[in-house]
């Protein structure tokens, strides 16, 4: 379940989830043991078998291990990185939603990172173009030498706006 903290109203904080009716369902602050819904409803913490209390997730700035309920990016191979949603981690395993799809990964084999920025991407993708552009080159050629090279390998300049 995606819950959009940003209409989160006022002063009403936490999302409660009635296992009851989706009626009872809504935004709430808590009061002295109590839930107190921005729509009148009134759970008491001792019944927390009726409901699921969600907080808004902790700002994660990429150290450690990223807090329940946190969008980021997931990798076993350092290689190919995966959006997904964090939903446990544990000291053995990690749960994540992709897709709908929930996924356990095991701790020992991932990294996690924020999420990127187009201006990061457009930044890996341009040294990838460049890392592919010196392949075709030997190691300390000289510029007339790369040159040649990345002509010949198909490389050309675009002076039409795309």
């Amino acid at each position: 379940m995606g819950i959009d903290w940003d209409s989160a109203p006022e002063g009403f904080p936490v999302w409660i989830n009635s296992l009851l009716s989706s009626v009872n369902s809504g935004w709430h602050k808590e009061i002295e043991g109590y839930y107190i819904g921005c729509a009148g409803q009134c759970w008491s913490k001792p019944e927390e078998n009726y409901y699921i209390p969600h907080y808004r997730p902790e700002s994660w700035n990429g150290k450690g291990d990223p807090p329940v309920g946190t969008v980021c990016e997931i990798t076993s191979s350092g290689v190919f990185w995966e959006s997904v949603e964090i939903k446990f981690i544990g000291k053995t395993y990690a749960i994540v939603e992709k897709n709908g799809m929930e996924q356990h990964w095991h701790i020992k084999n991932i990294e996690f990172r924020t999420i990127r920025t187009p201006a990061q991407v457009a930044a890996d993708n341009r040294e990838i173009v460049i890392n592919d552009m010196l392949s075709y080159c030997k190691p300390l050629c000289s510029r007339i030498e790369l040159a040649d090279a990345i002509y010949d390998a198909g490389y050309r300049k675009i002076t039409e706006p795309m």
